[in-house]
């Protein structure tokens, strides 16, 4: 009887080793450890949680994932100085950040400033991979991200020291 195996020898089969990749762990454990330092970070919860359900709320008609966070600091207009402030921005800074964005609302009106543009160039590049999402999805990726973490752990305890 023929079985997925039967076109190669055992002893070929013995001398295979993976999948002709090898995984560097050491930067795997890192990256889920980021992962997770950032689904457990307070700003992130406080998304999730706050910021989140309250714009949702003020737009009904929008989706969860089309949010951005300069998005969910600048709108809706009440408490713009207050979620600011939460995450160490001026109510300036913020209009940096619009401004290069192209924010018609807040950012874009007013005029063009090369300080104020490389203010939010920066203001853009460090806030740019924050991750907007709901709690039960932050969640579940952060479960995922710990689940992750110790079967890279398990792995390098079990592979790396053996070969």
């Amino acid at each position: 009887m023929m079985n997925r195996f039967s076109e190669r020898a055992p002893s070929e089969r013995a001398r295979r080793v993976g999948f002709g990749y090898k995984i560097d762990y050491d930067a795997a454990i890192a990256e889920d450890e980021k992962q997770i330092a950032q689904l457990s970070d307070p700003l992130t919860v406080l998304v999730s949680q706050k910021l989140l359900p309250a714009a949702l709320k003020a737009y009904p008609d929008s989706l969860v994932s089309g949010w951005s966070l300069y998005e969910l600091l600048a709108y809706p207009e009440e408490g713009r100085s207050e979620r600011a402030e939460a995450f160490g921005l001026s109510l300036q800074a913020l209009q940096a950040w619009g401004a290069l964005l192209d924010d018609p609302d807040f950012g874009a009106s007013a005029p063009y400033d090369r300080q104020q543009h490389l203010r939010g160039e920066e203001l853009d590049r460090i806030w740019s991979d924050f991750r907007v999402c709901a709690e039960p999805e932050r969640l579940k990726a952060l479960r995922g991200a710990k689940a992750s973490l110790s079967r890279h752990r398990r792995n390098r305890a079990l592979h790396v020291g053996s070969r």
